[in-house]
């Protein structure tokens, strides 16, 4: 029992600027609106809204038990159960995405059990670009604000994922909260050949303020054999984060997610993105 939950639509090619986002692409659980309030520059930006009504773990199990109704069990990407005995009165199993039945799961004469998908359980929200032609070099820069966002004590989210079409993650923008000074911050991480992911978090960690700021990257793979792969993180315009010298040659990109993906359950609110432009050389200037 499964749910497909999204489609994918093309948001920007590799060498292209938009003032407007157009409609959403894959959305999980979370809302993606195409909306004024959100918007930077023109009369329209993108706002994100994170969280969801799952007040259980992502991936539920319930094995070896007797229940009796009501009672309600919720997974928010999958629950699976085997073993289980439905006794009496109703039962609800509800999953974002998935719910298993197993060996042994067996439903008594006279109880009832309820088998429901919600994808609105699941707290992500991307867009996905499924362009780019194995590019190994990318740039991008966009505006965001944060000022709507709650994230929980220490959690964090990627906000921008590199990817090949086989889903290997080549390299991400993440966002982070540090309860401890009560600031966001954004960090990048980026993927060797060898498998060896590299991070700028505890070291290189850029503070995003309120109001609205513009977030760019720059990545690239290396020369064959060599270590000249990069990602670097600009903020306003200016270098904030680096992860330099690294062997990534077999690195290509062919799928961009931005959004919010990899959602914690303490975090909720929204941010608003416009104006995103990329391209196959960088670092992308902050428009005039």
């Amino acid at each position: 029992m499964a749910l497909e939950r999204g489609r994918t639509a093309t948001v920007c090619g590799m060498v292209c600027s938009l003032l407007l986002w157009p409609l959403p692409g894959t959305v999980e659980g979370g809302a993606l609106q195409v909306t004024g309030a959100a918007a930077h520059s023109g009369s329209q930006g993108l706002r994100v809204t994170v969280g969801s009504s799952c007040m259980g773990p992502d991936f539920a199990t319930v094995d070896g038990q007797v229940l009796g109704g009501p009672q309600t069990f919720e997974g928010c990407v999958s629950l699976s159960s085997a073993s289980t005995t439905i006794g009496s009165g109703e039962v609800l199993f509800r999953a974002g995405e998935r719910i298993v039945l197993g060996n042994g799961f067996r439903v008594t004469s006279g109880a009832i059990f309820v088998a429901e998908i919600d994808g609105m359980l699941s707290s992500d929200a991307y867009l996905e670009d499924s362009t780019p032609a194995a590019e190994a070099h990318l740039a991008a820069g966009f505006f965001i604000r944060p000022d709507a966002l709650v994230m929980g004590d220490w959690e964090e989210f990627d906000l921008v994922v590199l990817e090949s079409s086989f889903g290997t993650r080549w390299a991400a923008v993440v966002l982070k909260y540090n309860p401890t000074l009560g600031e966001t911050r954004v960090v990048i991480e980026a993927l060797t050949d060898a498998g060896f992911a590299f991070s700028t978090a505890g070291t290189e960690e850029a503070v995003l303020p309120a109001g609205w700021s513009w977030l760019g990257f720059d990545w690239k793979a290396s020369s064959p054999g060599g270590y000249t792969g990069f990602l670097r993180l600009y903020l306003d315009g200016l270098p904030v984060a680096d992860i330099a010298e690294i062997e990534n040659s077999n690195a290509r990109i062919e799928q961009v997610r931005v959004g919010a993906q990899g959602v914690m359950d303490g975090t909720s609110g929204s941010f608003d993105l416009d104006a995103f432009v990329s391209q196959v050389a960088g670092p992308v200037a902050p428009p005039p």
